[in-house]
């Protein structure tokens, strides 16, 4: 069963490889390359605004200097916040004590008032 097999298989074989014969390596047209680099200059002027803005900001120059200041920023809040905080420190529990001394001394007295014509 082999043997018959190998002498179909190779002229199969054979008649694929010589189909390939007439076959040529594929060429470009000509100016492709320069008709390519033509259509994506005319695309990058063509751009509208928020293009334009987002080329600005993802430079490393710009996101670098705007990544320093939002940490100034964070430190310049974090700074004043402790310093008010330890100077706020009293009036917060006087605020505290006199809203729980108004609230445990509030009473609720329900009368029913009976009117008599």
């Amino acid at each position: 069963m082999t043997t018959n097999m190998k002498p179909q298989n190779e002229s199969k074989i054979q008649s694929i490889m010589n189909s390939l014969d007439g076959c040529t390596s594929a060429e470009p047209s000509p100016y492709l390359l320069t008709r390519v680099m033509a259509a994506m200059a005319n695309k990058n002027d063509m751009q509208n605004g928020w293009s334009k803005l987002l080329n600005v900001i993802t430079r490393p120059a710009f996101a670098l200097g705007g990544l320093i200041l939002i940490v100034i920023l964070n430190l310049f809040v974090y700074l004043n916040y402790n310093d008010s905080n330890s100077f706020n420190a009293a009036s917060v529990t006087k605020t505290i004590t006199v809203t729980d001394d108004f609230t445990a001394n509030v009473n609720s007295f329900y009368e029913i008032e009976n009117v008599e014509p």
